[in-house]
């Protein structure tokens, strides 16, 4: 079973992080993104809005997917984030890293 719900909404695939991710399901993260990354369109939206719970292991992946996205021409974009996930994001500098622009 996946560890982040994956769909099809308004042209884009749309991944909702749920609410906790940390390094011990790193691994099934990783393979969910991937699938993510491989499905069409190119367009990835995340969704944030319950996530409250995360690591920096989370933040790594979250990065690497995003910089993958770019370099195979996708749109990357966040329709949704928790006040712990934009606090974390603003406190470290990773805003533009994510893609994080406005959410």
């Amino acid at each position: 079973m996946a560890l982040v719900k994956i769909q099809h909404k308004n042209g884009a695939t749309v991944v909702d992080l749920g609410e906790s991710l940390d390094v011990s399901n790193a691994n099934e993260l990783y393979a969910d993104l991937g699938k993510a990354l491989a499905r069409k369109p190119d367009k990835i939206i995340f969704y944030a809005k319950k996530l409250t719970r995360f690591d920096t292991s989370v933040l790594q992946l979250l990065i690497a997917c995003t910089q993958e996205a770019i370099r195979l021409k996708k749109t990357v974009s966040w329709a949704e984030t928790s006040k712990e996930f934009r606090e974390c994001i603003e406190y470290t500098g990773m805003k533009d890293a994510l893609g994080l622009h406005g959410a």
